[in-house]
């Protein structure tokens, strides 16, 4: 039995100012027939506070590959999240 999967990723980082920034990573794999996204905001109001707004998302980009046919979006995720260093 032989498997080939193909895998391409784009990665990109963007510094807004000093305490903000945007990150984006998408992947393509044909083993799933897929598109996975995932783009997060980063705020940090000063050193060791860090707050994080994610969006992920994935993708069926051959639908038809079931039957039935399959949803355009598999799962859709919001997260904020929010980081603390405490100092001894």
């Amino acid at each position: 039995m032989e498997f080939t999967n193909h895998i391409v990723r784009l990665n990109g980082l963007m510094t807004l100012t000093t305490k903000t920034s945007l990150s984006a990573f998408v992947q393509y794999n044909t083993a799933i027939d897929g598109v996975i996204g995932n783009i997060r905001f980063r705020y940090n109001p000063r050193d060791g506070n860090d707050f994080y707004l994610v969006y992920d998302e994935r993708l069926h980009t051959n639908r038809t590959r079931q039957t039935p046919a399959l949803p355009f979006t598999d799962s859709r995720t919001v997260l904020l999240k929010y980081t603390y260093t405490f100092r001894w």
